[in-house]
Parts: structure tokens; C-alpha cells; sequence
């Protein structure tokens, strides 16, 4: 089942994620049309003929007057108003009784037989050779007209959708609404006409030659009868072009209700002239709107009911780990909020309507009215499939007082909400009085050990007791294999940052920060890739074997692959807010007994050659060894804690558990405790009692050696889980961590997050009660 839900929810992902991205697409669509536009208007001659303005009418009292006095006022000459009243039985003929009589407008009364029915009636009385039809609760400005008919000039425009804007929106719904608009009408019917293919020419205010209007047969008895048309139009092979200066506005609803019923018309509608039209659907004869076509079906009418599913599906994918929020950002982004804001300036600022930015706060009802509209998807195809009843319903005008007070608590609870979640993102967890150990405790994450590198922050970040850790140790790799954007060292970019969007240090740092932890990025001193590239760096064993992993001594302290390691750490010290540079794998104990190795030992002792065991290897545990390894590490730790305290960092170093001798401190590796502590700020010695096949309750014998012998905060004692056969279980954990206290210890770093179970926190946080 699980496979199932992770199937549906990416694949319906991947469909929502490509059809959005036509979205990008009609940015550079749009500016094409500008440029064409101002070609082609600057060098078409002007249209001069006879222009028929068609209004049909059913019970618009309210509204008729403004609309037919706005169209009178236009500055287009050569003007015919035809109103045709569709058997209203309000006063709609009374409000223009006095216009009818002074034959300012051509006036015809006909019995109710809808819409389209009407068009053309007036289309039939239409003396110009150019018809443009409107709806009776439509204002026109006083230049549209002229605006809209100049297209004509040119013998190839067939037909011109204008363009419709909100009237005085009052309601936040409208404000929304009106930024809605500027998106949908402008932005995307200026993308669509540049290719020809635009869905629609709206019924608030089209304009069509009247010889095409007969040669397709005029407007059929549909709802949604300007949809139908448009199809039709381009079955014929039309040229359709949206024009974006002849504006008229009109009432939009109001009310969420009023919102729904307008919305379920306009989705019932596009579904049922879709399948009326589906011959269209991927037919040459009809590209290249036919080639469209299924992608707008899509968009409208599917993608719709898959946001849907994908919304039901959203708990399982974030507990699952199918889906994740790195930050508000990223919520944001997922959401659409980011490319909506984005669009919305773009769309406003194409407009030309520079006041409308002010709506931009009403943006943040995207959210919820996103899923209104897949709500609305759903029933409107619930609605076609039972063969409801077509009912028109009209956007009433007016806003009662009761509709104002209830609005306003609303859109207060939705910021309140909203403010209230991303205050809890940002400070919540700063806010919250932490939890508290009777230690210290720091964690090791890496992002190697993820398929998905978001595991890495996200297993520390959820764990319900979070709270209590105090530093967390991030893998930022090594040299040449790291987990950040290291400039001019793409080469040595790891898969997973290769692969990312993001810096994964910086973002790792970003979010335990935040948390109120102390990051320390862990660096990593093998080189498998390096020696790869550089063979004779390879350390060579007592033994005579060579490590594919770790480079020779004199390479580290006095090489290349050591300078190398100095410029990732300023680098990093110089571009993140890392608190701690933690190094690790710097034992030297079993390897690095090169030729370069040996001249150093030379240089340093006096010596002519190794000390030697009776087999003739390399006698490792001599003390003169452990001394010039010690001094020349210390020597490069001290360049190292220079860098980092330039930059304000702390510098830790991994040291080994001696556990031949505690009293050896680390000298047979070449990390003499003593001498690394007067350059770095900490040491974390690695108390891996399971590689050892030691007991848990070593670590108190450990933990009362360091007490005894170092400065109470200059160690971590590190709990590593990993075992030979297998990983430190959660009741070994809770010895070891008890052992550890018994012992002195008061600053623990468990290691790696990957083995931590649930019952592991379970073990870790019950030492604190």
C-alpha cells in the first residue's frame, strides 16, 4: 500500500509540476506578444467601418443604464447600440425607456429564449460590418471600442478578445480577485494569443468580423455560448488575437457563494464544449489551438481533482518522508505562494495597472481558494456526469453589513493563522523551555549515509526530545569530496551536492541553528580520491602495505593534500556560520612510514632509519615515533586553530581511546591529547568500546582517566555505535552513557545519528529523569 501511495502521489506530482511549468513558459511568450503588438498595430492602416455594439438583456435593472450610457459616451464614431431584451419581467426596459424613445440606442424585445438566442437577434439587425458583443453589467471606457476595432485594419484578424477588469472591489474576495484577473486575463491570454491559441473570447467584450459570425452560424443555445464560439472559430481556422488596452469592467462576486456559483458555471460549461469538441483534441487540421487543447482540459478540468488526492495524500508523504520542508521558504515554494507572488507583480506591472499592487496582500487567500477551486473542479464534474439542471445565476451587487463583519473575522483568523505558524518556524523552538540532561550531549550526522541528504537534518530536527542536544557535528566531507558549494572545486563536489538545489552545509547549519544548536562541520582527512590521482601520496604501513585511504604523514603536515585541507577550512570559516571545525581520521598509528615520512623522522630525531622489530617491520610502538608525530601534528593542528580563530570558530579535533595504556593519551597515533589541547579548543576522544569488544562499563574507567588528568571542558567522551558484528543496542547505550557520568564525564557526543533508534532517544533522555 505504501508503494501504492508513494506511485500516485509522485507521478500525480510530476503531471501538476509540468503543466505548471507552462506557467514560466508564458513569461517570454508574453513579451513576444508585446513586441509583435506594437509592430503590427504601427504599421496596419486605421479601421474606419461601421461598428455594431450587441447587449443582450434578462432582468438587469440594476445594471443596464450604466452600461448603455458608458458605451454612448465612446469615442468611436461610426457607433450602432442595439440592446435586445430577453422577455425580462423587471424594469430593464424602464431604466433605458428614455434612450429607446430618442433612438439613441436600437431597442428589441423579444420572448426569453436565452442568451445566445439573443446575440443573435441583435446580430440579425446589425448594420456593421464589425460586431461587438458585451453583457448588460459591463462599463465601458471611453476609448475601448476604438481601441478594440483597430486590429480590423488588418484583413487577417478575424477576431479580438478584449479585456475585463474587477469594478471597485470592495471585499477581500474581490481584491483577490482582482489580481486574479490581471494573471488570468492579461498575463495569459497575451502568452496564448501570440500563439494562437487562445480558449476563449470572453463574453464581456469580443469583437468578430460579421461575415465570420454567419459563416460559422452565429452563437448556439449552450451555456457558455462565447466558449463554443471560440471553438468553432478556430475550426474554421480563425485568427484570434487578445488586445489588452480595450477594457471594460464589471461586477465580480463577492461572497465565496456568489464566487462558487459563477466558478461551477464557467468549469460545467468549459467540461461539457470540451466534449462537445473533442474531435479537436491532437487533430492537425486544427493545430495549432488543437495541440493546446489537451493541456487546457488538463489544467482545468484534472489537475484539479489530482491536487486533491495529493492533498489527502500530504500526511502520509511527510510522514513517510516522501515530502519534505526544509523552511518556510521551501513551504512557501511547494505551495505556489513563491511563483504566485512572482506572476502577480509581473502580470499587474503588464497591465500597466500600477495601483492595483496594493491588492497584493489579498495573495495570501491563494492558498485556501486554491483548493476552493479544486472543490469546485470536483463538483462541476459531479454535477455534468448526474446531468444536473443549467441554472444562471447572477452575481448580485452589494455587500451586506453582516457579509462585511463576517469577512473581516475571517481573513483576522487566516493571518492570525498563518502569522502564527511562521512564527513558530522561525522562533518557536527558541521560545520553548528546553528540555535538560545531566550532560552535555552533541551528535553526529552525515549526509553519506542518507539515500535522501534531508534525512540527515530531518532524523535530528523531528525527534520529539530534540531539544536536548546541544551541539550537532555535520559531515562536510573531505578535500576532494565535499558536501557544500566549494567555488573553483566543482570537481570535488559529492553526489548528493552535485545533485542538490541547495548548499547542504548551509542549509544543515541554517536549520540546527535555528534550532538553538552549535554546528560543527566535521572534516574528514581520508583521501581515496586524492590517492587515486596521486598514487605515491598513499601512506605505506609498518608493514609495507599501502592504505587506499589515508594520504602519508609528510603529505598531510608538510604537502600538497595539507595545504589543500587548510583552504576548504578557511573557505568554510570564511562563507558559513559554522560555530566549530571539528577534524577527524588523523591517526596515525598502523600507517605512514613513507620514504618522506622517514626524512622527516630524520630531520626530527637524528636517526638514520625506522626502529625496527625483530621481523624487520617497522617498530611502531616506539616511543621516539609517537614523540616526532605528535610534535609535527601539534605543529599543523596550530596552523589549523589559526585559521579557525581568525574567523571566530572553535577548532575540535577526534582523537583515539589508548587502550593498551590510557596513559599513552593518544601519543602512539600521533594525537597526543596534551599538545593538540594548546592550540584547539576541544578534543572528542572516541570511546568505540564495541570495535574493542569491551563492556559498556569501560567508559567509566575512560571517562575517570580524563577527569583526573584534563581540564574539565577541554573533551567530549564519544559514544560511537558501531560494533563488529553488530551496532551498540539501546541498553549498552544507556550503560555506556551512566558508565560515562559514574565516571566524570559531562559532556557526551554520540555517534552516528543513523543508528539512533527511537529506543535509543528512548535510553538517552531517561538518564535525564
Amino acid at each position: 500500500m505504501s508503494t501504492l501511495f508513494s506511485a500516485l502521489f509522485h507521478s500525480f506530482g510530476l503531471v501538476i509540476f509540468f503543466l505548471g511549468l507552462q506557467g514560466l513558459m508564458f513569461v517570454p511568450l508574453t513579451v513576444l506578444y508585446e513586441l509583435w503588438r506594437r509592430r503590427l498595430l504601427g504599421t496596419i492602416p486605421a479601421f474606419t467601418g461601421r461598428v455594431t455594439v450587441v447587449v443582450p438583456a434578462y432582468n438587469e435593472e440594476k445594471t443596464i443604464r450604466e452600461c448603455v450610457e458608458s458605451i454612448l459616451d465612446s469615442d468611436y464614431p461610426s457607433l450602432e447600440l442595439i440592446v435586445v431584451n430577453d422577455g425580462s419581467t423587471d424594469s430593464t426596459e424602464e431604466r433605458i425607456k428614455d434612450l429607446i424613445d430618442e433612438r439613441k440606442i436600437h431597442y428589441i424585445r423579444k420572448p426569453n429564449g436565452g442568451k445566445a438566442s439573443a446575440l443573435n437577434e441583435g446580430i440579425k439587425a446589425a448594420t456593421g460590418e464589425i460586431i461587438i458583443y458585451t453583457d448588460a453589467d459591463t462599463i465601458f471606457k471611453k476609448d475601448t471600442i476604438s481601441k478594440i476595432v483597430r486590429w480590423f485594419g488588418d484583413p487577417r484578424i478575424d477576431c479580438v478578445c478584449g479585456n475585463d477588469t474587477p469594478l471597485m472591489p470592495r471585499t477581500y474576495i474581490q481584491k483577490f480577485l482582482a489580481i486574479t484577473t490581471h494573471i488570468g486575463c492579461g498575463f495569459v491570454r497575451r502568452a496564448l494569443s501570440y500563439i494562437n491559441c487562445l480558449p476563449i473570447i470572453t463574453g464581456n467584450i469580443g469583437a468578430i468580423r460579421k461575415e465570420v459570425l454567419q459563416e460559422v452560424g452565429g452563437f448556439r443555445r449552450v451555456w457558455g455560448e462565447d466558449l463554443e464560439i471560440t471553438f468553432r472559430l478556430h475550426k474554421k481556422r480563425k485568427r484570434i488575437v487578445f488586445d489588452p488596452d480595450s477594457i471594460v469592467v464589471a461586477e465580480c462576486p463577492a461572497t465565496l457563494a456568489d464566487l462558487w456559483k459563477q466558478r461551477v458555471r464557467w468549469v460545467r460549461s468549459y467540461i461539457k464544449i470540451a466534449l462537445m469538441h473533442r474531435d479537436m483534441f491532437l487533430n492537425p487540421r486544427y493545430r495549432p489551438f488543437s495541440l493546446y487543447l489537451p493541456i487546457n482540459f488538463l489544467n482545468m478540468t484534472i489537475v484539479p481533482l489530482l491536487q486533491i488526492v495529493i492533498a489527502l495524500l500530504i500526511p502520509w508523504a511527510i510522514s513517510a518522508r516522501e515530502l519534505y520542508f526544509m523552511d518556510t521558504v521551501e513551504v512557501l515554494t511547494y505551495l505556489g505562494i513563491i511563483f504566485f507572488a512572482f506572476i502577480s507583480v509581473y502580470s499587474i506591472l503588464l497591465d500597466r495597472a500600477y495601483r492595483d499592487l496594493v491588492y497584493l496582500p489579498y495573495g495570501v487567500l491563494i492558498l485556501p481558494l486554491s483548493y476552493f477551486y479544486n472543490f469546485v473542479a470536483l463538483y462541476s464534474w459531479w454535477k455534468e456526469l448526474y446531468g444536473a439542471e443549467e441554472r444562471w445565476e447572477k452575481v448580485e451587487r452589494g455587500v451586506s453589513p453582516a457579509h462585511r463583519r463576517w469577512e473581516a473575522v475571517a481573513i483576522v483568523l487566516v493571518v492570525m493563522l498563518a502569522g502564527g505558524v511562521l512564527l513558530y518556524n522561525m522562533y518557536g523552538t527558541k521560545l520553548m523551555p528546553r528540555r535538560t540532561l545531566p550532560f552535555e550531549l552533541a551528535l553526529s550526522t552525515h549526509f553519506d549515509a542518507w539515500e535522501d541528504w534531508r534525512l540527515a537534518i530531518d532524523r535530528i530536527t523531528d525527534k520529539p526530545h530534540a531539544e536536548v542536544i546541544s551541539v550537532v557535528g555535520v559531515g562536510a566531507g573531505r578535500p576532494e569530496w565535499v558536501y557544500f558549494r566549494w567555488k573553483g572545486y566543482e570537481r570535488y563536489w559529492a553526489n548528493h551536492q552535485k545533485g542538490a538545489k541547495r548548499d547542504l552545509l548551509q542549509t544543515a547549519t541554517a536549520r540546527f541553528q535555528k534550532k538553538g544548536y552549535r554546528v560543527a562541520a566535521i572534516i574528514d582527512l581520508f583521501a581515496p580520491k586524492y590517492i587515486e590521482e596521486h598514487p605515491s601520496s598513499a601512506a605505506i604501513g609498518y608493514d609495507g602495505s599501502v592504505s587506499p585511504e589515508q594520504v602519508s604523514f609528510a603529505e598531510l603536515v608538510r604537502g600538497e593534500y595539507g595545504r589543500l585541507l587548510i583552504e576548504l577550512i578557511e573557505y568554510i570559516c570564511k562563507n558559513y556560520t559554522v560555530d566549530i571545525i571539528n577534524l577527524t581520521e588523523l591517526s596515525y598509528y598502523s600507517y605512514s612510514y613513507n620514504p618522506e615520512d622517514l626524512a622527516l623522522y630524520r630531520e626530527y630525531t637524528g636517526r638514520k632509519d625506522w626502529p625496527r622489530d625483530k621481523n624487520g617491520n617497522v617498530d611502531r610502538e616506539d616511543p621516539s615515533i609517537w614523540q616526532w608525530r605528535s610534535d609535527l601534528m601539534a605543529d599543523y593542528i596550530r596552523q589549523v586553530a589559526e585559521v579557525a580563530h581568525r574567523y571566530g570558530k572553535k577548532l575540535y579535533v577526534d582523537v583515539p581511546v589508548s587502550w593498551k595504556d590510557l596513559k599513552r593519551e593518544g601519543r602512539e597515533a600521533g594525537l597526543d591529547y596534551r599538545k593538540i589541547l594548546e592550540h584547539a579548543d576541544a578534543i572528542i576522544v572516541w570511546n568505540y568500546f564495541y570495535l574493542e569488544d569491551a563492556p559498556p562499563t569501560i567508559s567509566a574507567r575512560v571517562a575517570s582517566y580524563l577527569r583526573a588528568n584534563l581540564p574539565k571542558d577541554s573533551y567530549y567522551l564519544s559514544i560511537g555505535l558501531w560494533g563488529n558484528e553488530k551496532p551498540v543496542g539501546p541498553e549498552e547505550l544507556r550503560e555506556a552513557i551512566i558508565s560515562s557520568l559514574y565516571g566524570g564525564a559531562t559532556k557526551l557526543w554520540i555517534t552516528p545519528d543513523y543508528l539512533i533508534t527511537e529506543e535509543h532517544w528512548n535510553r538517552i533522555v531517561s538518564t535525564g529523569e
